[in-house]
């Protein structure tokens, strides 16, 4: 601990060009794991740091309450800064200047999430998700995996296994306020009651991420938490195979341009060619994979509804295949955040439902601009200048044109004219 105190110095008294891009899980493990690969395939010169285990020891000091928050603050601070300082040469190939950390699982993300905000508030933050009943189905075919796995024997391999069970999949770290003692929350402990316990514990997990999720929106007041929602789905299940001006190529370019930093700029030459090959390549193992895990880890329809029920305690938690609050849409001009819209659990907005009336909000725009007349066409303008004269005189804001429309002896500009056009014909 004192080592990492005076490690903390030593870097807080040193400027750096590199930026972080932390990358939050609720999907057990595969968006995480996807943005990895894809962040090296598609050579952005993004490097990138797997899932560090000391984030674990980390998590279980501060659930313990072994360190102050504070001294537990400057740790955080002190590795990331030296896990990216070990990556120097990597970063220094690429013009991104950034590198990513993904956070070692779901269970661990409900207790490392708000202390990386509060850490690093001006760094890039991503949080990944898929749906619960995809992420409860991946998550103990994972568990299955790795039980059957073989010894290691190398140190590496072990540590690295260590973040694979039970961290990726399992329970939320021991807490002294779990989620189940929520006062918002507490039919949850009723609801998971009812669900096997195998898939209960990776319900508890994801939904513990994704709350984690909301509460830092809502709660982080000082720094605010504005991420990069990222859905899973929309590069899996890819509308228009990311072909140009298709709802998958806009959700691969803005993902990029927010992990490189080229929003206000051109991604570098080759990049998103270069991704597009690779996630058609990774799709169709994807796909491959997911055929295995439905026949190994077989969810009955009462099953689904039981952990639905689960994820309906959670008002803010959309069941089914629905996006979360905030969720960055697949637009060319992409945002971070949406426009609040009403709704619960079980019948929220619809991603392209929302692009849709965002649209016709705009053609509704535009057509009461120009008063409902194509601008475009001959003679429009002396028509829409006709109709506002004639709108004027009609209610009986300008008893003259040439005269004032107001006791106070001035006209009224935007309801009358101030001149007499016949003199001027």
């Amino acid at each position: 601990v004192k080592f990492g105190m005076k490690l903390a110095k030593a870097f807080e008294d040193q400027l750096t060009t590199t930026t972080l891009c932390f990358v939050a899980d609720a999907s057990s493990g595969k968006a995480s794991s996807m943005l990895e690969s894809l962040v090296k395939e598609s050579k952005t010169g993004v490097a990138v740091l797997s899932e560090p285990f000391w984030m674990v020891q980390l998590a279980g000091l501060l659930e313990a309450s072994v360190l102050a928050s504070s001294k537990i603050q400057k740790l955080l601070f002190a590795l990331c800064r030296l896990d990216a300082w070990s990556l120097r040469e990597e970063v220094s190939q690429g013009d991104a200047k950034t590198v990513m950390i993904t956070l070692p699982g779901q269970a661990t993300v409900a207790t490392l999430l708000p202390l990386v905000q509060a850490v690093f508030p001006e760094d890039r933050h991503l949080f990944a998700y898929d749906g619960c009943v995809a992420s409860v189905q991946r998550g103990i075919y994972g568990k299955r995996l790795f039980r059957r796995g073989q010894v290691q024997n190398q140190l590496a391999s072990i540590i690295n296994g260590l973040c694979q069970d039970p961290v990726r999949y399992a329970t939320p770290l021991p807490s002294d306020s779990p989620l189940t003692k929520d006062v918002s929350l507490l039919s949850l402990a009723a609801a998971l009651a009812k669900v096997p316990m195998r898939q209960a514990e990776v319900v508890e997990a994801w939904m513990s991420s994704v709350d984690a999720y909301f509460k830092l929106k809502q709660q982080e007041t000082k720094n605010g938490y504005l991420p990069f929602c990222f859905k899973l789905g929309f590069l899996t299940n890819p509308v228009g195979n990311f072909e140009q001006g298709t709802d998958s190529y806009w959700s691969l370019t803005a993902l990029l341009q927010f992990i490189t930093g080229c929003r206000s700029r051109a991604l570098p030459e080759g990049v998103v060619d270069s991704a597009k090959e690779w996630l058609k390549d990774y799709n169709q193992a994807y796909a491959e994979e997911q055929r295995k895990i439905d026949k190994t880890v077989v969810l009955s329809e009462t099953d689904r509804k039981l952990i639905e029920n689960c994820c309906f305690q959670h008002k803010l938690i959309l069941i089914g295949n629905k996006t979360l609050q905030d969720t960055v849409l697949p637009k060319e001009h992409w945002t971070l955040k949406q426009a609040s819209r009403a709704g619960c659990s079980c019948c929220g907005p619809d991603p392209y439902e929302q692009m849709e009336e965002e649209e016709a909000e705009e053609r509704q725009k535009d057509g009461a601009s120009s008063g409902g007349l194509d601008m475009s066409a001959p003679g429009a303008f002396a028509m829409a200048f006709k109709t506002e004269n004639n709108q004027s005189s009609a209610m009986g804001t300008s008893q003259d044109s040439r005269g004032p429309s107001s006791g106070n002896g001035y006209v009224d500009g935007k309801m009358g004219f101030a001149f007499d056009p016949s003199r001027f014909s």
